[in-house]
């Protein structure tokens, strides 16, 4: 009777444990359907993916700018992308208007991390990437050039800097960060914090 005891409790660890393997990755869908994986680091909840939609929470249309004299004028959001491979892989490029704007650059319930909510995560992996993924999406200068593509990552926060400068989050292929406030007319990649 012990052994058959024995057997049921170990085959309900087993399960158990294959439960939790075969569990589906949290995920969050944008406003255009896009789906990003998510991971709980330390006490709060990130994309584990770079951003991709072309539209605000609410649904309106985020305007997609290829013409690099277009870029380099605007104080409005825009989304754009070196190519669609890349974007698939990367995610679009924000200018810093589009991650300001009260109509939400993130999925409904998520948002731009501050500077602040960026600290708390780099304090917490010091230095390791771990789970959080880091996509080194490149550069999108405001004169329109692109940079970096696969080499470096770049992602805002929505902490302001004055008038044309604000925080970002930059990575390198081997994670050393760095936070900087950078133009606010560079395009750069987007992380999402679940609220």
């Amino acid at each position: 009777m012990k052994k058959i005891i024995l057997v049921i409790t170990m085959l309900g660890v087993i399960l158990s444990c294959q439960k939790e393997e075969n569990e589906p990755t949290p995920t969050v869908t944008d406003i255009d359907g896009n789906q990003y994986r998510t991971i709980q680091i330390g006490t709060q909840v990130w994309m584990a993916e770079n951003l991709k939609t072309s539209k605000y929470c609410n649904g309106d249309p985020i305007q997609n700018i290829d013409d690099a004299i277009q870029w380099a004028n605007l104080t409005t959001g825009a989304w754009s992308h070196y190519n669609i491979e890349i974007e698939n892989r990367y995610g679009k490029f924000y200018n810093w208007y589009a991650v300001d704007d009260a109509r939400n650059i993130c999925p409904c319930n998520w948002h731009v991390p501050t500077k602040a909510e960026w600290t708390v995560l780099l304090d917490f992996l010091e230095g390791k990437s771990g789970d959080f993924s880091p996509l080194p999406g490149g550069i999108r200068y405001s004169h329109g050039s692109f940079d970096s593509i696969g080499e470096f990552g770049y992602w805002w926060s929505s902490t302001e800097d004055g008038i044309d400068y604000a925080w970002f989050v930059g990575y390198d292929i081997v994670f050393s960060s760095g936070d900087l406030p950078w133009p606010k007319k560079w395009g750069m990649s987007v992380r999402c914090l679940k609220d």
